[in-house]
């Protein structure tokens, strides 16, 4: 009776050390909840939430598990054995609000009506070749293929420009 009684409370503390897969869901009251980092700090794996915030991740009893976005604070929840009992774990991630100081674009100042502003800035067209009047400005450019082709004939084969002279040799003189 000894026997089993220790072989039952040994196969309890040795179930506690192995990982087991915990599933779980991330939740906000007013913010998308995808993407959201979840890392396990003792075994250092991580996953990222679905869609919906929910994951599945690898965890034992006492691991540290971290959830961060940068729309979130991040928040740390120590795995109990409540948790691991549920194999289940609901998170509730609390917003991260960033001021920003009012920003003036300058020395532009614009409206935000486009017609108007494009009239105050002076607008210049685009400066190419041909509009500096550059010489060869309306060659085209060679493809790939036609410069690897010319590159490959140039100095190796002979031209022969052959001119050539038709004879009618059937009218009558």
């Amino acid at each position: 009776m000894f026997q089993v009684l220790l072989l039952f409370t040994l196969s309890i503390g040795f179930s506690q050390e192995r990982p087991i897969v915990l599933n779980g869901q991330a939740k906000s009251f007013q913010n998308d909840v995808s993407n959201i980092l979840v890392v396990n700090l003792n075994s250092k794996e991580s996953t990222i939430t679905d869609s919906l915030g929910l994951f599945s991740i690898k965890a034992k009893l006492r691991d540290s598990l971290q959830f961060s976005a940068v729309q979130f604070l991040k928040e740390t929840i120590v795995i109990t054995d409540s948790i691991l009992h549920k194999k289940s774990i609901i998170v509730y991630l609390s917003e991260n609000i960033i001021n920003l100081n009012e920003v003036t674009v300058m020395p532009y100042n614009l409206t935000g009506n486009i017609d108007s502003d494009i009239d105050r800035l002076n607008y210049r067209p685009v400066v190419t070749s041909s509009t500096l009047g550059l010489p060869h400005a309306d060659v085209e450019k060679l493809t790939q293929s036609e410069r690897l082709l010319l590159e490959a004939d140039r100095g190796k084969y002979v031209r022969y420009y052959v001119t050539s002279i038709v004879i009618n040799t059937h009218t009558k003189f």
